[in-house]
């Protein structure tokens, strides 16, 4: 994709669908703040079903990239909920303590379903 620059707003960002069977991950944005002095990322969206029937949620897998596109740092946002109905959304956020200095893209993906 196209080089872009900052983790604010949607910007950087990739969102993968094939796991999440149809789900979106959608209106993501990223903002560093201090808590107690340290530094936190916080990571916030929203996932929506636009398919016509209930799905399961899968966890997201995050990532920060650095300028050349290595990956600096991987974690995983929690579901935010176990399914959706066919036309819902729901929102997510997900922390980081201390990220790595140098990320300059992040990049969303729903983790791979669970077999069975």
């Amino acid at each position: 994709g196209k080089r872009r620059r900052g983790l604010a707003g949607a910007r950087g960002v990739e969102a993968g669908a094939e796991e999440g069977r149809g789900l979106l991950i959608r209106d993501v944005a990223s903002e560093r703040v201090l808590e107690g002095g340290v530094p936190i990322l916080l990571v916030r969206g929203a996932i929506e079903n636009p398919t016509g029937r209930r799905r399961a949620v899968p966890a997201i897998r995050a990532a920060l990239k650095g300028e050349t596109g290595a990956e600096l740092h991987r974690w995983t946002i929690a579901a935010p909920a176990a399914a959706l109905d066919a036309g819902q959304s729901t929102p997510f956020e997900g922390r980081l303590a201390r990220p790595p200095g140098g990320a300059t893209s992040l990049s969303l993906r729903f983790a791979a379903a669970a077999p069975g």
